[in-house]
């Protein structure tokens, strides 16, 4: 989540088109803005192998664990604001074999 939320909301060239990468953004190091991670397998582009944001490997018994992210347009009111904020709720969900383990979920405000 922390990699995710780190980057950019709105995509740097400007492309705004449905959640998920554009194109030519087709590895986990080519996502440069939120929504590139939608509907994607985190560690599919490493084969299934469970790696940090950093690239390396977690340990072994971390391999059995897959993560996959999902996203929804949504809005939030916060109380004192005056209104409906836009954004984007992004959510992280580990398997162990299929079935859900942890599950993990923030809302990302649009600037």
């Amino acid at each position: 989540m922390e990699e995710i939320i780190a980057l950019p909301y709105s995509d740097p060239q400007g492309d705004p088109q449905a959640l998920g990468p554009e194109a030519g953004e087709t590895t986990r190091a080519q996502y440069d803005n939120v929504d590139d991670f939608c509907g994607k397998a985190v560690d599919a582009d490493a084969g299934g192998v469970v790696k940090a944001a950093t690239g390396t490997n977690y340990p072994t018994p971390f391999q059995r664990f897959a993560r996959t992210v999902s996203c929804n347009n949504s809005s939030v009111t916060v109380t004192g604001l005056g209104g409906a904020l836009p954004g984007l709720t992004v959510t992280v969900t580990v398997t162990d074999g299929g079935d859900p383990v942890a599950t993990l979920s923030r809302f990302v405000v649009e600037p």
